[in-house]
């Protein structure tokens, strides 16, 4: 895959469900080829690595308030009652959180760069 989205991430994910629902309407449009069936490329080189002291959580696209619920209380089944709190920007749309710590929570976000 080339490191040139010529989509926003916004946009691609709304096109990518969009093709989710599709496939799931219509099973026989299915391709082995489908952005669907496949992991995206490997990641870039450009982002120094990072090692987290608690386990990372993904979002998952999460685009609705029903789905953010969805997320949250996966957050809470894992980590319990420990209070968390959630960071963000509208200008990131790949998440990742890790788990509360003992001064109360942490979040570690990056800008998306999905494609």
């Amino acid at each position: 895959m080339l490191d040139a989205p010529t989509l926003s991430d916004a946009e691609y994910d709304r096109l990518f469900r969009e093709l989710e629902q599709l496939e799931a309407d219509h099973p026989d449009l299915i391709t082995p080829d489908s952005p669907t069936r496949r992991v995206g490329a490997a990641p870039s080189e450009k982002f120094a690595k990072v090692t987290h002291r608690r386990q990372m959580m993904s979002l998952a696209n999460a685009m609705t308030g029903e789905e953010f619920l969805e997320f949250d209380a996966r957050v809470h089944r894992l980590f319990g009652e420990q209070p968390v709190r959630y960071v963000g920007s509208p200008s990131w749309t790949d998440w990742r959180s890790r788990s509360p710590t003992r001064t109360g929570s942490s979040c570690r976000a990056r800008p998306g760069a999905t494609a």
